[in-house]
């Protein structure tokens, strides 16, 4: 049984069928050993990469569909920023075996600015950037949930600077910076997806517009996603 957003999407069941919604009175639930049947529950915090509102294929999606045991719990929003949405959607984290945070695209589309490395963010109110909404979200997460395995991952590949003459790449080394500053595993999805708009043929294959993948492109960061996953909870014990 597939689930994402209390919605099954697939499952073998004859008591529930793909489309049923979790506790709105459409599921009979009466014969499925969900506990039994449940693998590993991952909580997604992103943006238009993880949301599924308009964009129901993207990556979480393809990572269901291979792993039918799996409970997705998605918490990520189209416009959401790292910087501060994120961090809100961090305050409704709960008991989870892996969580997964993706974002700085809209960051870096909103122009807010990037900064440099810090660990104060004690003035983000006042003084907001990137890197310090970066810190206070990774920081935070770690120090809430120590023994939970934890994967941030950066923006794919995009064009052109903001308003502030910023690139995207420099938000995704920043994410990469911070994360390597407090040991959480980074996927890397800028520069090891494979997935590039400077192309052509890269731009027609993986992509709607300069920025938001089609299903092809996002099936193929699925992969990348679901493999960093795995790693992060073999390396806290867990099998995948």
């Amino acid at each position: 049984m597939i689930i994402i957003d209390n919605k099954i999407i697939a499952t073998n069941s004859n008591d529930a069928k793909a489309g049923d919604i979790i506790n709105g009175g459409n599921a009979n639930l009466t014969n499925i050993s969900y506990e039994e049947a449940k693998q590993h529950k991952i909580t997604l915090l992103g943006d238009y990469l993880t949301c599924l509102d308009n964009y129901p294929n993207n990556y979480p999606y393809w990572i269901a569909t291979r792993n039918p045991n799996l409970e997705i719990i998605n918490l990520a929003t189209d416009t959401a920023t790292l910087t501060n949405d994120l961090y809100t959607q961090s305050q409704s984290l709960s008991s989870t075996n892996c969580i997964v945070i993706l974002g700085g695209f809209n960051d870096w589309n909103n122009s807010i600015i990037l900064g440099d490395f810090t660990t104060d963010y004690s003035d983000i109110e006042t003084n907001p950037t990137f890197y310090k909404g970066l810190y206070r979200l990774l920081y935070t997460v770690k120090n809430s949930y120590p023994t939970t395995p934890i994967v941030v991952g950066t923006p794919v590949v995009g064009t052109g600077s903001n308003n502030n003459g910023n690139t995207l790449e420099q938000f995704a080394d920043a994410i990469k910076e911070v994360a390597g500053n407090l040991a959480i595993p980074c996927c890397d999805l800028f520069s090891k997806s494979n997935i590039t708009n400077l192309t052509a043929t890269g731009s027609t294959t993986f992509y709607i517009d300069n920025y938001h993948l089609n299903p092809t492109g996002s099936e193929k960061i699925s992969y990348v996603m679901e493999q960093s996953v795995k790693e992060a909870i073999e390396q806290f014990g867990g099998k995948w």
